[in-house]
């Protein structure tokens, strides 16, 4: 349950201290909000089994001294327990959907959207869920005695899966919508983590309209990306970017990937980045997010852990920035897993941060074995103040 923060000037980590916060955990859905000046965290798994999966949900708030503060938030009306879900965050709620929680908790989901009069299909020992919930950030953030509500909105309309990726991309007006992509499923009386585990992997894209509360696949044009879960995504420069994953439960070479595709709302086709010169090993679970380095939009990725061989040898904490412009990765920090890792103390951090607080990220871990979800974003310390169906694209697109 570590936080880290990384200078991209003097490429150095320093840990970020605080005092009591959520208990370690793994496969959790995190957002940073209000411009990157807090990060909001809901659920996830202390253990290794899906029975130890949680819905607590906790803010993050940064201080000017290279530490911070988390605390609990009490909500009301709450989404079953679950891990590998997706948080978003928009103008004005916070937004949680899907995961995976234990068979008796995703029966209860389902029935309570069947007590809404929605017919659906669900196999025997489904653990999978397709629920989507909101909750206002603004009383998640104000802090007082008041309880948020979390609010069920239209559930997914496709088989469930988990392991997706949830983004932003913006509408030819500037609207948002939730980008989800990719994710897997187990079939029916298969047996988990074997080489003959029936998973279906995806490679769809389906949007999810907050204003209309309904759900649309996104049109293609063109090859798409291979099918994948536990990738990397972010939103740079308007487009949906995708990065790394795996497409098979076998841990050989070939299971996992380290590819960058970008996805364009107005021409409707994926788009392949070739490297240029050196990039990263391929892997799955990577921290995937946007950043602004040396001036121009790059994409950033933070660890995870690539194939073949077990998890303590084959884990990373290595960090590259990418250009999409260019096409060229660059190495930030290589990986010192099984080293001393170069680590910043207090009192060169406050120096840094003295000198320029905008080139500070924030790269923040919960997970006993590896880091699961890194967050990596231009995160200045500073206070800053239902129906179930699917809809047909329509010109012009989305709006």
């Amino acid at each position: 349950s570590d936080m880290w923060r990384f200078h991209l000037e003097t490429k150095k980590w320093f840990k970020i201290n605080y005092g009591t916060g959520p208990e370690g955990r793994w496969k959790e859905g995190a957002s940073a909000v209000y411009n990157n000046s807090q990060l909001v965290l809901m659920g996830g798994c202390t253990r290794t089994s899906v029975k130890f999966s949680r819905n607590d949900l906790w803010v993050f708030t940064p201080d000017e001294h290279g530490g911070g503060d988390w605390r609990l938030v009490k909500t009301r009306n709450n989404p079953v327990p679950r891990r590998g879900h997706v948080v978003v965050s928009n103008r004005s709620h916070l937004v949680m959907f899907g995961g995976k929680s234990t068979t008796h908790l995703a029966r209860e989901s389902y029935e309570e959207l069947e007590d809404e009069g929605l017919e659906l299909e669900v196999q025997p020992g489904e653990k999978c869920l397709v629920d989507l919930w909101s909750i206002s950030k603004e009383e998640v953030m104000s802090n007082t005695a008041v309880r948020p509500r979390w609010t069920e909105g239209a559930p997914f309309p496709a088989t469930c899966r988990w392991g997706a990726t949830g983004s932003y991309v913006l509408g030819k007006s500037g609207k948002k919508y939730l980008a989800f992509f990719g994710g897997r499923h187990l079939g029916a009386f298969s047996e988990e983590h074997t080489d003959q585990s029936a998973y279906v992997y995806y490679n769809d894209l389906w949007l999810y309209d907050f204003e209309k509360d309904r759900w649309m696949e996104a049109p293609t044009i063109g090859p798409r990306p291979p099918a994948r879960d536990h990738h990397g995504a972010a939103t740079v420069e308007d487009q949906l970017f995708i990065y790394g994953g795996r497409c098979s439960e076998k841990r050989e070479k070939n299971s996992v990937l380290a590819d960058v595709w970008s996805y364009n709302l107005i021409s409707l086709r994926w788009t392949l980045h070739e490297p240029v010169g050196a990039a990263p090993m391929a892997r799955f679970m990577p921290g995937v997010s946007d950043i602004v380095y040396q001036d121009e939009p790059h994409l950033a990725i933070f660890a995870g852990e690539t194939l073949p061989g077990s998890t303590k040898r084959t884990t990373l904490n290595d960090l590259w920035v990418f250009n999409p412009r260019t096409g060229v990765w660059s190495e930030l920090f290589a990986s010192t897993c099984h080293e001393e890792p170069s680590i910043m103390t207090v009192t060169e951090a406050s120096e840094v941060q003295s000198q320029s607080m905008d080139l500070l990220c924030l790269a923040t871990g919960f997970g006993s074995v590896l880091l699961l979800f890194v967050g990596l974003k231009k995160f200045g310390y500073r206070q800053v103040a239902r129906a179930k169906e699917s809809f047909t694209f329509q010109e012009p697109l989305l709006e």
